[in-house]
C-alpha cells in the first residue's frame, strides 16, 4: 500500500508540471470500479472484519466537460478476519464465516481534468445510504452479546474517491483507471451484533471502538465515454 500511495504522488508531481490540455470528456458516461477495501478506523473494527471486495457503478452526466454528476449503485463484502478460526467452545472448536453486506445508492459529485491527450485526472466524492446485513451469524446466548445488536441497519455515507485514468482505443470512447477512496460509514461498530463480543481470543471487548466504520479501498476502474450526437 506505501508503493500504491508513493506511485500516486509521484504521478500528481509529475501532471503538475503537464501543459495544460484543453479537453473534456463527453456529456453522459457510465463509470465503475472494483476493488479489495482495508479496514481502518477503530481497532473493533480492523480486529474484526476485513474486506473482500468493493464495487460500483453510476451513470454520469458532464454538463461543462468538466465537472460531473451522477447517480450509482454501490455494493461491498466484508468477511471476520482470519483470526476467527477454530474458536474453543464448551461443545467443541468452531471456525467463523461471518460477513457483513453492504448495498445502497449514492449521489456522485466531482471533477475531471486532462492532463493529456490521453490521461486525465478525477476528484470525486460519493455519498448516499447504505443497506448493511450481518451474515452467518454464530447464534449463541452468552450474557456478554446482550441485548442483541441490531443484524440489519441503515446508515448514510461519504466517499472520496481520486484515480487516474488512462484513454483506449482510437475513438476513445473507453478509459481504464487506477483509483484510491476512503470510506467513512456514519455506524458505530457494535461487537453485540455479529455476536463478537463474548470471545477471549480474539479479545475484541478490548479493543478501542471510539470512531465510525471506515476502509480506504485501492482498486480498478473503466469509464465508458458516450460521444456526444453533435460531435460525430
Amino acid at each position: 500500500m506505501k508503493s500504491f500511495f508513493f506511485l500516486i504522488l509521484s504521478l500528481l508531481s509529475l501532471f503538475s508540471f503537464a501543459q495544460k490540455v484543453d479537453k473534456s470528456n463527453p456529456f453522459f458516461s457510465i463509470r465503475g470500479s472494483v476493488g479489495i477495501p482495508r479496514t481502518t478506523g477503530t481497532q473493533m473494527f480492523r480486529s474484526s472484519f476485513t474486506g473482500i471486495y468493493e464495487a460500483n457503478l453510476a451513470a454520469v452526466i458532464s454538463p461543462g466537460g468538466k465537472f460531473i454528476i451522477g447517480l450509482g449503485y454501490q455494493n461491498a463484502l466484508f468477511k471476520n478476519q482470519k483470526t476467527f478460526v477454530l474458536i474453543p467452545t464448551n461443545s467443541g472448536s468452531i471456525s467463523y464465516n461471518t460477513q457483513i453486506i453492504e448495498h445502497g445508492g449514492f449521489l456522485k459529485l466531482g471533477y475531471d481534468h486532462y492532463v493529456s491527450e490521453v490521461v486525465y485526472l478525477s476528484f470525486v466524492t460519493n455519498s448516499g445510504l447504505l443497506s448493511c446485513k450481518y451474515n452467518n451469524i454464530e447464534i449463541d446466548t452468552n450474557a456478554a452479546n446482550r441485548p442483541y445488536g441490531l443484524t440489519e441497519f441503515f446508515a448514510p455515507y461519504v466517499q472520496p474517491e481520486f484515480s487516474i485514468h488512462f484513454m483506449g482505443g482510437e475513438k476513445q470512447q473507453l478509459s481504464f483507471s487506477l483509483l484510491l477512496s476512503y470510506t467513512t460509514l456514519f455506524y458505530k461498530f457494535d461487537p453485540k451484533a455479529p455476536r463478537f463480543n463474548h470471545l477471549a481470543s480474539p479479545d475484541i471487548r478490548s479493543k478501542r471502538n471510539n470512531y465510525f466504520m471506515n476502509w480506504i479501498n485501492i482498486g480498478l476502474g473503466f469509464n465508458i465515454l458516450i460521444p456526444d450526437k453533435k460531435k460525430k
